[in-house]
């Protein structure tokens, strides 16, 4: 019978933590600035010519993909970018591979001369950049009254296209890119 209690109160207080753990409080803070995200300047490999093979556009150059990104400043953001996407036709029958490669420059200024790599397909930095030295203290909680500071980080996407044996004509394509607050 001693045996059959002790076996009692463990199963008791087993079917106890789990209610407690069921039922536990969260907190979810929702005082940062939105996000947006502005196209500067659309990718545009220029004239290719069918089965011309791999085209490259460089960081810097004329039809590199200039994106700008405004949030809260000091706040960690997240951006997803898929590593290749493919440009279609108009027939959406006919298509190339465009191999993405980006950098981001995180100090608020549109210089990609200033740029670090950005490791597609995700790539974590803080809005209006990090100084030198251990992490600042978090930002100022969100209160009545209080607007947090914004800041701006540059994107910049360029690569290669993989010109095959295509017709001739327009191709298009879309980049999907999230942002998100880490």
């Amino acid at each position: 019978m001693n045996d059959f209690f002790k076996k009692g109160v463990v199963l008791c207080f087993a079917f106890i933590s789990l209610i407690n753990a069921v039922y536990g409080q969260s907190i979810q803070f929702n005082g940062q600035v939105p996000l947006s995200f502005t196209v500067v300047n659309d990718i545009n490999f220029g004239q290719v010519v069918t089965n011309e093979g791999l085209v490259r556009l460089n960081k810097g150059d004329n039809g590199m993909g200039v994106l700008k990104i405004t949030g809260q400043k000091n706040m960690d953001i997240t951006i997803n970018i898929p590593s290749s996407v493919k440009l279609y036709d108009a027939s959406n029958t006919n298509y190339m591979n465009y191999t993405i490669r980006a950098a981001y420059n995180n100090k608020g200024q549109n210089d990609y001369t200033q740029t670090q790599p950005f490791n597609v397909p995700s790539q974590t930095f803080r809005v209006g950049g990090r100084n030198q030295g251990p992490p600042a203290p978090p930002p100022t909680p969100a209160h009545h009254g209080y607007i947090p500071p914004t800041g701006s980080a540059w994107l910049y996407l360029f690569g290669n296209l993989n010109v095959t044996n295509v017709p001739v004509g327009q191709y298009h394509g879309t980049i999907t890119i999230t942002v998100i607050y880490n």
